[in-house]
């Protein structure tokens, strides 16, 4: 296996890393992080079953006999590295698939005169705004916002004005990562 592929799962390999039937995974049947339901195109699966058919279901079990076959846990190399999806790509897909899911944790809401879109939304610590106003008894808010980037135009830079829900805020910082946007908010406390 490449030592970049090795790298990249090793911290996830705990939780990803072998077979797993969750009911509650909306996945579904899971081998070394290729959920059967999202991928169900993945060649590994003929492995997967092969294995099943002669030791049953048993999810440690098939983990360990996976793990000594190969072929299987090639082909999950493969699969986050040759080009389908990278490793990264697909943590940055699941990532957005799920948390920017309004049926798990996100929310629909209006972002910069978008309606409609996926966001998350959490409150920040700000003492005060970036550029030093200590007026006495003005205080400020803040949040972080999730969103894909597609959901928001690119212009949302720091200092720009924007709105959050039909009210007022302004951009104190934007980062992206993939398809994924972090905005903080800011504000007076009305």
């Amino acid at each position: 296996m490449s030592a970049s592929f090795e790298k990249a799962y090793a911290p996830l390999a705990a939780f990803e890393g072998g077979y797993a039937n969750d009911p509650s995974d909306r996945g579904g049947e899971t081998y070394a992080g290729i959920a059967r339901n999202f991928f169900p195109e993945w060649p590994g699966w003929a492995i997967v079953d092969k294995w099943k058919k002669s030791l049953g279901e048993n999810a440690a079990v098939l983990t360990r006999a996976l793990a000594t076959a190969g072929p299987a846990h090639g082909l999950a190399e493969a699969y986050h590295g040759d080009g389908i999806m990278t490793f990264r790509e697909q943590l940055l897909r699941d990532a957005r698939d799920v948390f920017l899911n309004p049926s798990e944790f996100a929310e629909i809401g209006e972002l910069a005169g978008h309606d409609g879109i996926s966001l998350l939304v959490a409150p920040c610590e700000l003492q005060m705004p970036p550029d030093g106003d200590s007026r006495q008894g003005v205080s400020y808010e803040s949040v972080a916002v999730v969103v894909h980037a597609d959901d928001v135009p690119e212009t949302l830079l720091t200092g720009r004005a924007t709105t959050l829900n039909g009210e007022e805020w302004t951009v104190l910082s934007a980062t992206a990562r993939g398809e994924v946007r972090r905005l903080v908010l800011w504000r007076e406390k009305a």
